[in-house]
């Protein structure tokens, strides 16, 4: 299996809380206490936390929405716990019932054998243009993206993908990115929440978000690294 790189984030949007400004030290306090994060930042709207245990993994918690981080060298599994952890720790800190957006953004980078090959791999697969027609446009075709957005019932996925350099990859992945690779974001989301909503389903909501980006990071992998 090819070699990757994943970065991900949870956020659940809520309508916003003036209440949480006079709020703000109890909720460091509590979320310090009942997680793994043991640093926190607390500016105006808005509470940061780290942990020097968990590198790669953080959190925030603002009036109007909060989430999780998480960044390499941070697995998914890491982000999976922590994100379960952190929900069940901040869950009565907010209006549930005032839940406007639920999402889960994967972003990955899958190294490949070479930039050319990955490139054309993209045009062929993606991009139904013969070289007569692209020739049309009177210049040289050098770069490919393609923008792909999904409904599966309630619920929505927008796929970002193309082939991306190291001189562009490092400045999301650092010095870990790969010299050649295959780019990739998934935003797997949901904007109609239940009023009655709970942990359970709010932590399986992210779980599915995790498991549909990785079916996609599969089939692009399988459609482009052959």
């Amino acid at each position: 299996m090819s070699k990757q790189i994943t970065n991900h984030l949870v956020e659940i949007r809520f309508k916003p809380n003036p209440r949480f400004l006079d709020n703000r030290g109890f909720i460091a306090d509590q979320i310090v206490e009942n997680s793994v994060f043991n640093h926190w930042i607390i500016s105006e709207n808005r509470i940061d936390f780290s942990s020097n245990k968990n590198l790669g993994l953080s959190a925030f918690f603002s009036f109007r929405n909060l989430g999780v981080t998480s960044n390499y060298p941070a697995t998914k599994k890491e982000f999976l716990n922590i994100t379960e952890e952190y929900i069940k720790s901040v869950w009565e800190h907010f209006i549930t019932n005032s839940i406007v957006r639920i999402g889960v953004r994967s972003v990955y980078l899958i190294e490949s054998e070479n930039l050319t090959k990955t490139f054309n791999m993209y045009k062929s697969k993606f991009l139904k243009l013969s070289d007569n027609d692209i020739k049309k446009f009177g210049g040289e075709l050098v770069d490919v993206g393609f923008p792909l957005n999904f409904v599966d019932g309630k619920n929505f996925f927008n796929i970002m993908t193309g082939p991306m350099e190291k001189k562009q990859s490092k400045n999301i992945f650092g010095d870990n990115a790969f010299e050649s690779g295959i780019y990739l974001e998934v935003d797997y989301f949901k904007e109609e929440i239940s009023p009655h909503i709970i942990q359970k389903h709010t932590i399986q909501f992210v779980q599915n978000g995790i498991k549909k980006a990785n079916s996609i990071a599969e089939q692009i992998t399988e459609w482009v690294n052959t």
